[in-house]
């Protein structure tokens, strides 16, 4: 059986497509998989549905790096999330400290409650934080007094502020009352 150039063509095209999606899978790492896990429980804990911007999200097919306001690394780790003024309604997952590479959360003016998750401060490499304007509430974790919040204080960019915990109802006293109301410009209830 011979193939006309249109037939030829297509069959190419479907053989190149299988060997980008090989490749696509190959570059897949567990690491990458987790971040895929944390972000679609931040969608599901969050209610994804309610947001403003959710382009790509939680799309089997899409890496997440094209997932709408994520941003990664050049080797696809998420290195920011920039969902403020997003109408994200919720609590954020534990599992977010499982982000190692973030470097910018930015979660400001949204719905966000309940306790802040004690596992952001195992973030090696935050130096932006954001989550003023939201509900949170409980005790502000003391751990990330000596490691998230000095690291950010210490990375101070410039003119933007580095880190915002106003419009919260944390409880008093604050730990580190020099980073968290000096830095941050967080208050307590």
């Amino acid at each position: 059986m011979v193939m006309g150039p249109p037939r030829r063509v297509l069959v190419v095209l479907l053989l190149v497509s299988a060997c980008f999606a090989f490749l696509d899978r190959s570059h897949a790492t567990p690491r990458h998989a987790t971040e895929r896990q944390v972000l679609t429980q931040l969608a599901l804990d969050t209610q994804m549905s309610g947001w403003v911007l959710h382009t790509n999200w939680l799309a089997a097919h899409i890496p997440v790096c094209d997932w709408e306001l994520v941003g990664c690394d050049a080797d696809g780790y998420v290195k920011l999330l920039t969902l403020d003024f997003n109408g994200l309604n919720g609590t954020l997952p534990a599992s977010l400290g499982d982000l190692r590479g973030l470097q910018d959360l930015d979660l400001e003016f949204n719905l966000l409650s309940g306790p802040l998750p004690s596992s952001i401060s195992s973030l090696p490499a935050l130096v932006q934080l954001g989550l003023g304007g939201n509900l949170f509430s409980g005790r502000f974790p003391e751990e990330m007094c000596d490691s998230v919040l000095a690291r950010i204080s210490a990375a101070g960019n410039g003119t933007k502020k580095p880190c915002d915990l106003s419009g919260n109802n944390f409880e008093c006293p604050l730990p580190c009352p020099n980073l968290t109301v000096g830095i941050c410009n967080a208050h307590c209830s």
